[in-house]
C-alpha cells in the first residue's frame, strides 16, 4: 500500500499520442540541470518562494491550488520550475516549505528521523481516517501503533497472501481482457473496484467477497477524501462519506466481536507485542480503513502507470531479464508517484533541507507530485538492485509506509501477467493526468485488449 497515506504516466516515446499533465506546464527533464546550476545556498538561508508574512500569509495562501484535483500536481511542478526544488509557500494559512526532488526529500526524511515532526491533516481527513489511524497519529502513539501493525505486514506475513494475490490478479486480467476485446473501455474504474475488493479479501477472507454493500461503502468513503468538508450538508459527498464510514465501522466491529476474523484482520486483532500490548477495536477499525485507502486507489494508480509505459520493447526486456522487473516498478513509482504529497508540522527545532533552514512551527511538505520527471524516462536504463519496496513513493523516516511490501507484491503480480498481454490505447482520449486522489488520466485510460 502506498500510504500517503499514503498518499499515484505517460512516456512520450513509448506511448504515442500520450500527453502528460506535466506537459501542461512545459516542464522537461532538462529543468533539473537548470536547478543544479543555481548557486548552493548557505545552511542558514531561507528557501526562495512566495512571501510568508507573519500576519498576512493568507494573502499568499496556496491551499486551494494544492488540494484542487485540477492543479494538485501542476501547482507543485510550476512552483518548482519558478523557485527550484526547495521553495516556501503558505498552505492551510501557515508558512510551509516544499521539498520536491529526491535529494531534498531524503534530507527531510533524515531530519524527521532525528527530530520531532507531527503528521498534519485537515480536520475532515482526521475524521475520515479516525483518531487512532497510524496515518494521523504522531509521537509515542504513532510508534506504539506501528509496533503493533508492522509485523502483520512484514515480508513473511505478505508471503502468506501471495497465492490470493496471484490468482485474483490473473482472474481479473482475464475477465478484463474479454470485456475489452471488442471495444475501447476505460480501465481505471475497473482497477479501482478490483483493488478495493482485493484488499477486502486480504483483510477479511473469502467470506467478504460477496459483500457488495461493504465494497460500495468503501468506494463512497474514499470519495470523501477529496471532497469539500461540507459535513453539515447531509447531501454532500463529505457527509455521505462519513455515513459510509459509520456503516463500515459497524460491520467491522461485529466481525471482531464475533471472533470471525480472517486474513490480515485476524492478525491485527490477535497480535501482541513483547509487552503483551494489543490493538483495541477502535485501533483496528481506524487502521483497517487506512490500509484500504492506502492499498486501493494508490496501487490502482501505479498499475495504471505501468500499463501506459509497457511498450513491446519493455515487455521483451522483462521477459528476457526478469530480474529487471523490480527496477522497472521502482522507476514507475518514482517518475509517476501515486500520492501527491505528505505534510508534516515542524514543532521544536529548525530543519536543514536541501541547504536551507526551515524554522519551527512551519509546515514542511514531501512534494511527490513536484518530483515528477525528476529523472530520465529512458525505461531501458534500469538501476541494478532497485526495489519498489524502498521507493521514495512510500515515504521515508519513521513514517515510511508499513504496507510497502504488500503493495510491491501486488505490483509484481500485475507485471508478470501484463508482459504476456497485448492492448491498444484509444488514440481519441485525453491522457492528461490529475490526482483524484491517485494519479489517473482524464478519460480513465481507454484501451482494447488483443486476445491471443
Amino acid at each position: 500500500m502506498l500510504v500517503h497515506p499514503l498518499n499515484s504516466l505517460v512516456v512520450f516515446i513509448l506511448v504515442p499520442h500520450a500527453v502528460s499533465f506535466i506537459d501542461q506546464t512545459n516542464v522537461r527533464v532538462s529543468n533539473s540541470h537548470r536547478f543544479a546550476a543555481i548557486a548552493q545556498p548557505c545552511s542558514e538561508a531561507s528557501p526562495p518562494g512566495r512571501p510568508t508574512p507573519r500576519f498576512f500569509s493568507f494573502l499568499f495562501d496556496d491551499t486551494f491550488q494544492l488540494l484542487n484535483s485540477k492543479t494538485m500536481g501542476t501547482y507543485q511542478v510550476s512552483r518548482k520550475r519558478q523557485f527550484g526544488p526547495v521553495y516556501k509557500s503558505n498552505i492551510f494559512f501557515r508558512p510551509a516549505v516544499f521539498a520536491t526532488d529526491e535529494a531534498s526529500m531524503a534530507d527531510l526524511s533524515a531530519e524527521e528521523s532525528r527530530k520531532n515532526l507531527d503528521a498534519f491533516f485537515p480536520p475532515h481527513h482526521k475524521k475520515l481516517f479516525g483518531p487512532q489511524s497510524l496515518l494521523v497519529q504522531s509521537g509515542e502513539q504513532h510508534a506504539r501503533l506501528r509496533r503493533l501493525i508492522q509485523p502483520t505486514l512484514s515480508p513473511a506475513a505478505v508471503k502468506s497472501y501471495q497465492q490470493v494475490i496471484d490468482s485474483s490478479v490473473a482472474k481479473f486480467l482475464q475477465d478484463l481482457s474479454r470485456k475489452c476485446a471488442s471495444e475501447y473501455v476505460p480501465v481505471v474504474p475497473e482497477l479501482r473496484s478490483f483493488f478495493i475488493s482485493l484488499v477486502v479479501q486480504i483483510l477479511l477472507g473469502d467470506d467478504a467477497l460477496d459483500n457488495n454493500k461493504l465494497v460500495a461503502d468503501l468506494s463512497l468513503w474514499s470519495k470523501g477524501l477529496l471532497a469539500p468538508p461540507l459535513n453539515f450538508m447531509p447531501w454532500s459527498t463529505a457527509a455521505r462519506a462519513m455515513r459510509a464510514r459509520k456503516r463500515i465501522a459497524s460491520r467491522l466491529e461485529t466481525i471482531i466481536e464475533n471472533k470471525s476474523t480472517y486474513g490480515l484482520l485476524g492478525r491485527l486483532v490477535s497480535y501482541r507485542d513483547e509487552n503483551g500490548d494489543k490493538l483495541s477495536t477502535g485501533d483496528v477499525i481506524d487502521n483497517v480503513l487506512t490500509l484500504i485507502s492506502a492499498g486501493s486507489d494508490t496501487t490502482a494508480s501505479a498499475v495504471t502507470s505501468l500499463i501506459m509505459i509497457l511498450s513491446p520493447e519493455i515487455k521483451e526486456t522483462i521477459k528476457a531479464e526478469p530480474e529487471k522487473m523490480l527496477a522497472l516498478l521502482d522507476k514507475v513509482l518514482r517518475v509517476y508517484p501515486p500520492a501527491p504529497f505528505q505534510v508534516r508540522l515542524n514543532k521544536d527545532e529548525p530543519l536543514h533541507v536541501g541547504g536551507y533552514l526551515i524554522p519551527p512551527n512551519w509546515l514542511v511538505v514531501y512534494g511527490y507530485a513536484g518530483a515528477l520527471f525528476s529523472e530520465s524516462t529512458e525505461w531501458t536504463d534500469l538501476k541494478d538492485n532497485a526495489s519498489p519496496s524502498s521507493s521514495l513513493a512510500f515515504g521515508g523516516g519513521p513514517r515510511m509506509c508499513p504496507g510497502r511490501w504488500l503493495a510491491s507484491t501486488v505490483l509484481m503480480a500485475y507485471c508478470r501477467e501484463l508482459v504476456n498481454l497485448e492492448w491498444k490505447l484509444d488514440p481519441n482520449q485525453n491522457l492528461e493526468q490529475r490526482y483524484t486522489p491517485g494519479l489517473f488520466p482524464m478519460d480513465g485510460l481507454r484501451l482494447k485488449f488483443t486476445l491471443q
